[in-house]
Parts: C-alpha cells; sequence; structure tokens
C-alpha cells in the first residue's frame, strides 16, 4: 500500500514539474546546476551567499532589458535598439536630474525613464506597424538614430558618482537580507508581471499568436497594429528601466554604455528557449537564459578559459542553442506530416 502511495505521489510530482517547467527550462537548469558545479570544483569559493547574491545583482540589468527582447521574439522579430533605448533613458533621466539639482525620490527618475522608453519603444512600434519596415531593419537603423539623438541634445558628458542624484547613489547600496540587492526584487516582479500578461490576458495570446503566423493572427481578429503598439511601448519602457539601474548602481552615466552589448541579450533569450522565428517561448525561460549567459560570462576565466577564447566560447554556446531549436522545430514539423 504505502510502495503504491509513493509510486503515485513521485508520479505526481514529475506531471506537476512538467506542467511548470517546459523541456528547454528543464534542460536550462541542468545545464546551471552542473555549470555551477564545475566552477565550484575549479573555485570552491564560489558556493558562498556573496557569491549567488552577486550574480543575482549582476543579472538584473541584462534581465530586465530581456524581458523586452524575449516579448518581442516572441512576436517574431529582434530588437536591436533595446540597449540604446535603455542608455538614452538612463543617461537622459540622470542628466534631467543633474540639471535641475532634483532631490526628490528615486521613483521619480525612474518614471522619466519610462515615460522617455516608452517613447521611443512607441517610434519602434510606428516604424514597424505603419511604415511596414522589417523588425530587423527598423530597430537597427532606429538603435543608431536615437544614439545619434542623445549625443546631440542631450550631450555626452560623464556623470561622475560625485555628481550623481543621491537618489541613485541610495539605490546602489541598498540591500536587504545580508547583501541581497535591492533590483533582484524588481527584476523578479517584472517577470512575474510579464508572465501574468503573456498567459492570462488577450494581449499576451495575441503576441503569441502574431509570433505563430501574422496572417492566422489577422484572421483570428487580433488588431496587429494595436498589438505592436503596445508591445513595442512595453518593451521600450522594460528597456528604461535596465537602463535606469544600470546607471545608479555603477554610479556612473556614460552615453556610451552598454551600446554595442545588444547580443548579450538576446543569447540571453535564445538560450532561454525563446524561438528565434516566434511563437514559443516564457519568462522563466529567459531569467534562466539570463542565469546561464552571466554564468558563462562571469566564470570563464575561473574555468581557465582566456579572454581571447571567451568570445568564441559564447558564440559556440549560442550556436548551438539555436541548432537545437531548429532541430527541434523540425523534429515537431516531420511529427505534424
Amino acid at each position: 500500500m504505502n510502495s503504491s502511495q509513493n509510486a503515485s505521489g513521485t508520479k505526481f510530482s514529475l506531471k506537476s514539474l512538467s506542467r511548470i517547467f517546459s523541456g528547454s527550462e528543464q534542460i536550462l537548469i541542468v545545464c546551471i546546476v552542473a555549470l555551477c558545479a564545475l566552477i565550484a570544483i575549479i573555485n570552491p569559493i564560489f558556493f558562498s551567499m556573496d557569491t549567488v547574491f552577486d550574480m543575482l545583482r549582476t543579472s538584473v540589468v541584462v534581465g530586465i532589458i530581456a524581458i523586452g527582447v524575449g516579448l518581442v521574439m516572441i512576436n517574431g522579430g529582434v530588437d536591436l535598439s533595446c540597449m540604446s533605448i535603455a542608455i538614452f533613458a538612463g543617461y537622459t533621466s540622470t542628466r534631467i536630474f543633474v540639471a535641475l539639482d532634483l532631490q526628490e525620490p528615486m521613483i521619480l527618475m525612474f518614471l522619466i525613464g519610462i515615460a522617455i522608453g516608452a517613447s521611443l519603444g512607441f517610434l519602434n512600434a510606428v516604424f514597424i506597424a505603419f511604415f511596414k519596415i522589417p523588425i530587423f531593419i527598423a530597430t537597427l537603423g532606429a538603435g543608431v538614430i536615437y544614439q545619434g539623438i542623445m549625443l546631440q541634445f542631450i550631450g555626452h558628458i560623464y556623470v561622475t558618482p560625485a555628481h550623481m542624484p543621491s537618489g541613485a547613489l541610495a539605490l546602489a547600496d541598498n540591500t536587504v537580507l545580508g547583501g541581497l540587492h535591492v533590483s533582484v526584487f524588481i527584476l523578479i516582479s517584472l517577470l512575474v508581471l510579464t508572465h501574468l500578461l503573456l498567459r492570462y490576458t488577450m494581449v499576451g495570446r495575441g503576441i503569441f499568436a502574431m509570433g505563430g503566423s501574422l496572417i492566422s493572427a489577422q484572421r483570428a481578429g487580433y488588431n496587429v497594429k494595436r498589438l505592436n503598439i503596445m508591445l513595442y511601448t512595453f518593451a521600450g519602457a522594460m528597456y528604461a528601466i535596465g537602463g535606469v539601474i544600470h546607471v545608479s548602481v555603477t554610479r556612473f552615466a556614460d552615453p556610451s554604455q552598454l551600446v554595442g552589448t545588444e547580443l548579450v541579450v538576446v543569447s540571453s533569450v535564445v538560450l532561454g528557449g525563446v524561438s528565434i522565428v516566434g511563437g514559443r517561448g516564457s519568462m522563466l525561460g529567459v531569467f534562466l537564459g539570463t542565469l546561464l549567459t552571466i554564468l558563462i560570462r562571469n566564470n570563464l576565466v575561473l574555468m581557465g578559459v582566456s579572454s581571447d577564447w571567451q568570445a568564441f566560447v559564447f558564440g559556440l554556446v549560442l550556436i548551438c542553442a539555436i541548432s537545437l531549436q531548429a532541430y527541434q522545430r523540425n523534429r515537431a514539423q516531420k511529427k505534424l506530416a
């Protein structure tokens, strides 16, 4: 009797786990655990609360920006303007605070940044939805335009720690539970919010539908233009939050920061199981992909990989992830045939 109960209990647990984690997410968890074990063997001090807290803190900016990029990729595109929007919002909101000598709570700086990021995301939607410019080209060009506008009209003066707003400096030093940075809770909250948006709203279903087939989504009655506006505006707000946190945590505002690191975010999203052609993905996968990316980037030196080979290893991991997606997609198509 007990053995049958244990068997049924185990079966129930496995089914429950399968409902929570998809196949790609299970693989990610295994990879993260295996990589952590390997790093711990090479460097035993890796398994400490300080290291875990530091890894989570390092994941925040990439993770928040990856939320927006992940949504766009589920929708069937790749947003290459993400880092330009992030630093535009972070740098501009900082310059506004410094110019006006504002000592308001940090929430105001976030609101200014979000307004900027959402506006730039809205412009992306206009280029894509109304002018029918391909997403890749539209966001690539928009990123360059936004960078040029910022340098021309906002400036290129560095804001050093001595001139940073007091609210930003306070955020940089704000930790709980003996060292866990409060920005980690911002990341988790945004992941949960976006997960609920994707899974339980018509907007979320529309994003998945457009990524699966744009024509089918239109036939199903979805307003594609409206969905694009909502999607890119929301994504722009995510980039802005990441940019403001980046400027605050680093205690330094430089208009050239972040730009050129788009591959890191895209890699996190792809490693997280979001389909490169759209229609599939999850926020849990995006978070796990971000953790794996940060683990690889921050610990390759500890594993004996020279800096000259780090880009090679990172690119190889990305190609393997895309190849696995292609294999799974072809296998699924063969089953349907």
